[in-house]
């Protein structure tokens, strides 16, 4: 998953692996800040979207209280 905005800012990627624990030797090399998490088909869903938003999205966004209730 990724974001950025109409100037060109980005926040860092964050990787979903296949898997059921992450090992943390698929973030070496990464881009700094990357960060990720696994799911069973190694695609993204409601749980995991609600895992970006808090941990990784919120790090690097001052947003806005609506957003904060997640």
């Amino acid at each position: 998953m990724g974001a950025g905005n109409a100037v060109g800012t980005q926040i860092p990627p964050f990787l979903v692996f296949p898997g059921t624990r992450i090992r943390s030797e698929l973030l070496d090399n990464c881009t700094a800040g990357c960060d990720g998490c696994v799911s069973e088909s190694g695609w993204s869903n409601t749980e995991i979207f609600k895992i970006y938003i808090r941990h990784q999205f919120m790090k690097y966004v001052q947003a806005y209280p609506l957003i904060r209730r997640f």
